[in-house]
């Protein structure tokens, strides 16, 4: 009997993927034939295997990686259809194998590592097909965006991975143990002394809804031009998807309504934040200082340069960001039905 693996899936693997191990591979190889297994390990073969299945016409791609894989990806598949004169329309339907650091879609979607997705991917009579938005800015697409703490958190975390590699505290300092000693040694002593930088939120999207957690939506009387907040803000950011990496809640509002982002800004303190770590990365706190909206569009003012973060990625500073639900969004399958 014919399935999906004879010729409708190719997979593409990301050599520098946390838990892309030779038994990881061995594994998909077991499953997945040769011709259609693409196993990279750097931006250059990414681009030339992307050409190559676009080429070949496969209908989905299944990306083995964290989240930086799943931007780099779905970005070059993009750029690629658009070079050869095709529409966004043929983007493949995307599946996802959790083999990086953050997983945020594997997570949310309920995907493993191929023990149990694999095998399933050979019935496409059990997929579930989901269409998720993306975000853009500068013509970059993510499924979650932000600037402040999560991109400081970010760029401490490569630091100290830099810092202390090749000596003994190197295996300490990689996934989430990494994380929480980026959060605990640099981020939280160096915002302890540092003013919340000052924003300016102006609103570029002709609906806005503010959101609560036990109330409804609200829509709010605003103008394209309007601001929507000014003043001090630590996070800031977006999502289409609720979760960042860990199955930690950031953005609970991303999947209610079609065509919109899940925009938050969090004023609060980093007492406050560590205080309630736990409900707040489960998607249930609510305080006056966490606002979210719903909307398609904004320009942001900051009164200095900071970081900014794209699907877990650093993507340099700016004191300006705008941010937008992009017009491309993809079609990704999994097996909860």
């Amino acid at each position: 009997m014919k399935t999906p693996w004879d010729s409708e899936i190719a997979v593409v693997l990301n050599a520098n993927a946390k838990r892309v191990t030779e038994r990881i591979v061995t594994r998909v190889k077991k499953f997945v034939p040769e011709s259609q297994l693409y196993i990279s390990k750097t931006i250059d073969e990414g681009q030339a295997f992307i050409q190559d299945i676009l080429n070949k016409h496969y209908t989905h791609v299944v990306l083995g990686g964290g989240d930086g894989t799943v931007v780099e990806m779905i970005n070059q598949l993009r750029n690629a259809l658009r070079a050869m004169g095709r529409p966004d329309s043929q983007m493949p339907m995307l599946g996802f194998l959790k083999l990086g650091t953050g997983n945020a879609w594997s997570r949310f979607l309920g995907m493993d590592a191929g023990k149990r997705t694999l095998p399933r991917m050979a019935r496409p009579e059990n997929w579930r097909i989901s269409r998720f938005n993306l975000l853009e800015t500068e013509n970059r697409c993510s499924h979650f965006a932000g600037m402040g703490w999560d991109a400081n958190i970010l760029a401490d975390y490569y630091y100290l991975k830099e810092k202390f590699d090749g000596t003994p505290f190197a295996r300490f300092l990689h996934g989430f143990a990494g994380y929480i000693a980026a959060i605990a040694l640099r981020t939280v002593p160096q915002q302890l002394v540092t003013p919340a930088p000052q924003i300016r939120v102006i609103n570029q999207s002709d609906e806005v809804y503010e959101m609560a957690h036990f109330r409804p939506p609200r829509r709010l009387d605003l103008k394209i031009g309007d601001t929507l907040y000014e003043g001090p803000a630590n996070v800031f950011g977006a999502g289409t998807t609720p979760y960042y990496g860990y199955n930690m809640v950031a953005y609970p509002f991303a999947r209610m309504k079609e065509g919109f982002m899940n925009f938050r800004v969090v004023s609060s303190s980093v007492w406050e934040v560590l205080a309630h770590a736990r409900s707040i990365f489960q998607g249930r706190f609510d305080s006056p200082n966490f606002k979210d909206y719903l909307l398609k569009r904004v320009s942001i003012e900051v009164d200095r340069p900071l970081p900014i973060q794209l699907g877990g990625d650093l993507f340099g500073n700016r004191d300006k960001w705008d941010l937008a639900v992009s017009d491309l969004s993809v079609e990704v399958f999994d097996f909860h039905a």
